[in-house]
């Protein structure tokens, strides 16, 4: 292999996150293209004999080209932005997007760790149907006997839930779970007080966003689902209904519980129909679990159902029928289906990623669902194996699907 060889395939290599770094400072993809073919062409003209880094290096060069277009731009009068089809979402090269996956760690890592500390608190919410204190459930007669005192525990438990909230908006629907569980003693002062402690970074979230943007929910999103509606026919969007409408429900609901694999493709997922790359063109192919050229099944890129990709969910279907006798069982549920409405309603079930997008926003409460299923399941006959499979048969899914994730570099 000569020199030349060996630097064009460390670049290719590296090619996709290199593009990626280069649209995330640029805001298009052409710009993005034109940043780092300009790096290639500094790299042939370089010798990086002595570069210990090369991929650093070039992220250093591709950084520094899309800054001396960002000075270009402002050296240019301002030009009215011509209307275009949206550039696509692209990712670093190892289909992580890292402030995705800081905002969802936020989310996900604040709820669950304000959903422990309120079971911590409240430890016979699984047993229990009333309060430990047997508050009366007429709203007037709580507030008499309690009161608006604030429970300090209940309230740094909401905070954690309010922060959680800021990441993810749509997990702010499950605020009925801290009505039922947690510090406090009383339905009442359980809801009053974790209200008041999640209202505060809620709160801030909306001030930011009115200083900012001059409204309670950043503009940007409405524009982009405009944009993504008219350019993108093909993924069933409609101008005529808005951002969050509950026409959306059908067609997302069947993504969430029937989206299948494509099992044994002819081309690459393409659900927006502007590529087709032919699968098992080579005389005498044959299908592989992981063979990009001809696979036996791919993952759908709008996503796919959260029974099929995590099979163990449902084992939550043994918790549900203590509704009626649980607090902790009541709460989960009514937080996951309001969770899973609004989000149903939403026009966009996700681009390019493996399983149900929106799951993890319910995470949190479904895996209680989840843990006290498999408690009553292990108790009956093969129950352990059939937790065990159920769980193992998960994992093997995910692994799978985050194995192809890297592999069409999502």
């Amino acid at each position: 292999m000569t020199e030349r060889d060996f630097l064009a395939e460390r670049f290719e290599a590296d090619r996709g996150r290199l593009r990626a770094v280069a649209y995330r400072m640029l805001g298009s993809m052409a710009e993005a293209d034109d940043a780092v073919q300009d790096a290639w062409l500094r790299l042939g003209r370089t010798d990086v004999g002595g570069v210990d880094n090369l991929g650093g290096w070039l992220t250093t060069v591709v950084a520094r080209l899309c800054l001396d277009r960002l000075r270009a731009r402002r050296a240019r009068p301002e030009e009215p932005m011509p209307a275009r089809m949206p550039d696509p979402i692209v990712s670093s090269g190892d289909g992580v997007d890292p402030e995705q996956q800081v905002l969802l760690a936020d989310s996900i890592g604040l709820a669950m760790l304000a959903v422990g500390f309120a079971l911590g608190a409240d430890r016979g919410a699984v047993e229990s149907t009333e309060p430990r204190r047997g508050a009366s459930h007429d709203l007037l007669a709580a507030i008499r006997r309690d009161g608006f005192a604030v429970d300090g525990r209940q309230f740094l438990i909401g905070l954690l839930f309010g922060l959680a909230c800021t990441a993810r908006l749509t997990v702010v629907f499950a605020a009925p779970f801290f009505v039922f569980v947690g510090s406090g003693g009383s339905w009442w002062r359980r809801g009053w007080s974790a209200g008041l402690g999640a209202a505060l970074p809620v709160a801030g979230l909306f001030a930011y966003n009115l200083a900012t943007a001059g409204d309670l929910l950043h503009p940007a999103y409405e524009f982009l689902y405009r944009a993504e509606a008219t350019y993108y026919p093909t993924l069933g969007y409609n101008l005529d209904w808005a951002i969050e409408d509950p026409r959306y429900i059908p067609q997302n609901l069947a993504i969430m519980l029937f989206s299948t694999p494509l099992l044994l493709p002819d081309q690459w997922p393409d659900s927006l129909r502007v590529v087709s790359e032919p699968f098992c063109t080579l005389p005498g192919a044959t299908r592989g679990l992981f063979d990009v050229d001809c696979p036996l099944a791919v993952p759908n890129d709008i996503g796919m159902s959260v029974i099929l990709t995590s099979p163990a969910y449902l084992l939550a279907l043994s918790a549900i029928i203590r509704f009626r006798t649980s607090r902790v069982v009541a709460g989960s549920a009514i937080a996951i289906l309001l969770i899973a409405i609004v989000n149903l309603m939403h026009f966009s079930q996700g681009w390019v990623q493996f399983g149900y997008r929106f799951s993890n926003d319910f995470v949190p409460w479904a895996v209680i669902l989840v843990a006290l299923g498999a408690e009553t399941v292990v108790r009956r006959s093969s129950g352990a194996v059939l937790v065990g499979g159920l769980v193992v048969a998960s994992i093997l899914i995910n692994a799978w699907g985050v194995a192809w994730g890297n592999l069409l570099h999502w």
